[in-house]
């Protein structure tokens, strides 16, 4: 195992940043759980999101069509999409 380097500093993560990945971790573990509990649940919320998807493949496929996109950029990064 190589060591690390002594003099980089541990990463400080913020409150708000503990909390929202312990929410995170706790929705997934609870999803987990209802999953093993209920599986006909589980079919019909795969059968809502790929509803979801569909739907929202053919709204955008039908904005770029009519020619009514726009352009969404990620702030402090280079990416930019048109959507």
């Amino acid at each position: 195992m190589m060591r690390q380097d002594v003099t980089t500093p541990n990463p400080v993560y913020s409150l708000g940043q503990v909390l929202v990945a312990t929410g995170v971790l706790f929705a997934a573990v609870l999803t987990f759980f209802v999953a093993l509990a209920n599986p006909v649940a589980v079919v019909g919320a795969v059968a809502a999101a790929l509803v979801a998807i569909v739907a929202t493949t053919v709204t955008l496929d039908y904005r770029r069509k009519v020619g009514r996109t726009r352009r969404v950029c990620l702030p402090k990064t280079a990416v930019c999409v048109d959507a």
